[in-house]
């Protein structure tokens, strides 16, 4: 279909749906058509796994800890857009911790949950002699108390849909220390002093067109 605009006729006369994607050049497909962000700049603690609590199927068998604050959803305006998932999210903690961030997806409403098949989860294979946990992204501080472990993850998502789409992420995060806790926005000590820094956290989705 080819749709003319002249001087006029003017754009307020055009109906609503009339110009579509097919009618502008190729190479349309990767323009970015809206862009959603969100932030949290609170300081939040959670508490992480004993380091000796055993873990099957790769780690899926135990569920974690969301963020909530940080969930954020976008509707696609075509089926063959794709999301662009950016993040900065920042953790602490008093001990050496070890997990991994895992992304949540819920379509339709639907409360969002991850499943080893995703795309964005880590492939089902151990690393040899050891068990593996899989997720999005690694989990690692050795530094402890004053340093941050900034999660800058980026993928590119194919939900498939017009309806709309959420996002949330999920820790499984162990420590060095049984029932230890750790932070989002903040690092782990707490005294009013050069060492003691904060953070702001977010998420931005952008949709790109396919």
């Amino acid at each position: 279909m080819v749709t003319k605009v002249y001087g006029d006729t003017g754009v307020d006369k055009i109906v609503d749906g009339a110009v579509t994607s097919s009618d502008f050049a190729a190479g349309v497909g990767g323009k970015v058509l809206q862009v959603v962000n969100v932030y949290d700049r609170q300081q939040s603690s959670y508490t992480t796994l004993d380091i000796a609590n055993g873990f099957t199927n790769y780690g899926f068998n135990e569920a974690g800890f969301d963020l909530t604050t940080l969930d954020i959803a976008l509707t696609p305006t075509s089926t063959s857009s794709k999301i662009l998932i950016l993040t900065n999210i920042n953790i602490g903690s008093y001990d050496q911790q070890y997990g991994v961030m895992r992304l949540k997806r819920g379509i339709a409403g639907a409360t969002p949950s991850f499943a080893s098949t995703d795309s964005w989860i880590s492939a089902g294979n151990a690393v040899n002699g050891t068990l593996t946990q899989l997720g999005s992204y690694t989990v690692t501080n050795r530094a402890t108390h004053w340093v941050n472990t900034p999660i800058h993850f980026q993928w590119l998502d194919s939900p498939n849909t017009t309806s709309e789409v959420k996002y949330r992420f999920n820790f499984r995060i162990e420590a060095d220390q049984v029932a230890a806790t750790c932070f989002l926005n903040r690092v782990a000590y707490g005294i009013n002093d050069y060492g003691a820094t904060a953070s702001v956290s977010s998420v931005t989705l952008m949709e790109v067109a396919g």
